[in-house]
């Protein structure tokens, strides 16, 4: 089952943001039941704007024409390419495994969640020029 909608990446848009704008264009039915459509949990998944936990739930939200991949999500538009340097290999060559659409084993998303959870701030964080830019662009 796909999505009837999922909002087109902008180029270096975190995941996070475009979560969001999916969330205001559906009209915001709640977060749970958001978390439930997009990753089949109703778990906190703030762990996914810095790595692609839950990758393989992605190409549930798209047509494949889009484009739109695991792996264009990780790479573009997650924290993934930056702190998978210091991963070991085996977990390296695990999440890439799974982003070239393998199926995770069960302790792969324990694993990237206790690997996020020394990386989580506070509140988000954002670049007001870039923010800026962005509504000039693309009016949002």
């Amino acid at each position: 089952m796909t999505l009837g909608f999922f909002p087109t990446p902008y180029p270096d848009e975190c995941l996070y943001s475009i979560l969001c704008r999916y969330y205001a264009r559906i009209g915001g039915a709640g977060y749970e039941k958001i978390s439930q459509m997009l990753f089949g949990t109703r778990k906190n998944l703030s762990s996914t704007i810095y790595l692609p936990i839950k990758s393989e739930r992605i190409d549930c939200w798209t047509q494949p024409e889009s484009g739109i991949t695991r792996h264009i999500i990780a790479a573009k538009h997650t924290l993934y390419p930056y702190f998978s340097i210091s991963y070991k290999p085996e977990l390296r060559a695990e999440v890439e495994r799974v982003l070239k659409g393998g199926v995770p084993n069960p302790k792969h998303d324990r694993t990237m969640v206790y690997r996020s959870a020394n990386w989580r701030l506070q509140y988000l964080r954002y670049c007001p020029l870039c923010a800026a830019e962005n509504i000039a662009m693309y009016g949002e």
